[in-house]
């Protein structure tokens, strides 16, 4: 038997504060800590760092300030305002070199808005936040349509981003018009510039079998092409707000498509079976935003852990009990151990969860981590200077 004891990712100290946290769950503590214990004999920080804030946004607002410290501002006024002092870390770091993970999804949502509005770029590698996004949604819903498997969803879905607009009273009536007879969508098409359609004047009638005839037009123009040229085509055919919008996701689009080629829906297939992990692109230089079962097998010089609190960490489902709290505690040392130079561990102090705001307790984890080994960061939020106080600022002069 060969045991392998010398990890070549992780600095000595976030090793130490790992294994405080797995060895917690053994009965036999002094032995279970001979046998599991690693090193990698690599010298950095003293600490991990445990981050306090006020709420779930806050949270994020702190991550993306230390995100920003460490990569040098993304701003050209951050040193002048203070978010950059030059006293951080002083290796040079990419916003590829950090991640961002979360038990919970929900938790991610928050942090990719706030990262995003404060310029920092970022890949979240989450399927329920990937789908539920509306440029992808849209995009999904013509690829249906032109491939003739849409559903009547798709059609709705697509008919608010074209100029083809179609009265939401009158795309309603249509629905219920197919339904009721058990059309497909593709036979209700067809028949839709046949026979009257209840509860649709005829103008409104008109306009919808015009709007049938422009998607068969566009069936018909992009079925020859790959589907890389595919979604670029449709996002040209979408409304100049749509498209200034969201036409940035095209390459988010366009790189998994060059796999499939003609095959509309081999690639559909794959974008709906796809995984967290699938998600995540090592070549974009984006912070990674993971959840912790998604970011196992993957590494990065800076990692923030966020949410660490009771109920999360270990998990607690709505209704119910923690069903295995080793388990809970094996996943967060594969988290931790994703950091090779800097880790922190976040809280906050009040956070909504399942529609329920209320207070928040630091996770057990975090106490199985002897105090020698925690630096503790208290964010507060910053208030805004009174009215007098704002009067009493001065333009400082050039000279």
């Amino acid at each position: 038997m060969i045991r392998l004891k010398q990890n070549y990712r992780s600095s000595q100290t976030i090793l130490n504060a790992s294994h405080q946290v797995i060895a917690a769950a053994d009965d036999d503590q002094e032995n279970a800590s001979q046998r599991s214990r690693i090193y990698s004999g690599i010298e950095g920080i003293n600490t991990i760092r445990i981050l306090e804030t006020d709420s779930a946004k806050a949270e994020a607002v702190a991550v993306g300030k230390a995100i920003e410290k460490m990569i040098g501002g993304v701003g050209f006024y951050s040193f002048d305002f203070g978010k950059v002092d030059g006293s951080d870390d002083p290796k040079s770091y990419g916003f590829s070199d950090f991640a961002v993970l979360f038990r919970a999804g929900f938790q991610g949502e928050i942090i990719a808005e706030i990262l995003l509005k404060a310029g920092i770029p970022c890949q979240v590698a989450n399927k329920n936040y990937v789908m539920q996004n509306k440029g992808r949604n849209v995009i999904f819903s013509f690829l249906k349509l032109i491939d003739s498997v849409g559903s009547y969803i798709d059609f709705e879905r697509i008919s608010k981003y074209t100029d083809w607009q179609i009265k939401a009273r009158s795309m309603t009536s249509f629905i219920a018009w197919g339904i009721q007879h058990k059309f497909s969508l593709r036979k209700a098409l067809e028949n839709v510039q046949r026979f009257p359609v209840p509860g649709i004047s005829k103008e409104d009638q008109r306009q919808l079998a015009i709007f049938v005839n422009r998607l068969q037009a566009l069936r018909n123009e992009t079925v020859r092409m790959p589907i890389d040229e595919k979604i670029n085509f449709i996002f040209k055919s979408l409304n100049s707000i749509y498209f200034d919008k969201y036409s940035d996701q095209r390459d988010e689009f366009n790189s998994p498509a060059g796999e499939f080629g003609l095959n509309t829906a081999e690639f559909l297939t794959k974008m709906a079976l796809q995984t967290d992990t699938d998600l995540y692109d090592p070549k974009v230089e984006k912070v990674a935003l993971l959840t912790l079962h998604a970011a196992k097998g993957l590494e990065f010089p800076v990692v923030f852990i966020t949410g660490c609190e009771t109920d999360l960490m270990p998990f607690r489902p709505p209704e119910g009990e923690v069903q295995d709290v080793g388990e809970e505690r094996r996943l967060f040392y594969v988290a931790m151990t994703r950091a090779r130079d800097v880790l922190y561990l976040t809280y906050a102090k009040k956070r909504r969860v399942y529609g329920k705001l209320g207070q928040r307790e630091p996770s057990p984890f975090l106490t199985d981590i002897e105090n020698k080994l925690k630096q503790y960061v208290c964010e507060r939020s910053v208030k805004r200077p009174s009215k007098d106080a704002r009067k009493r600022q001065m333009q400082l002069k050039l000279f």
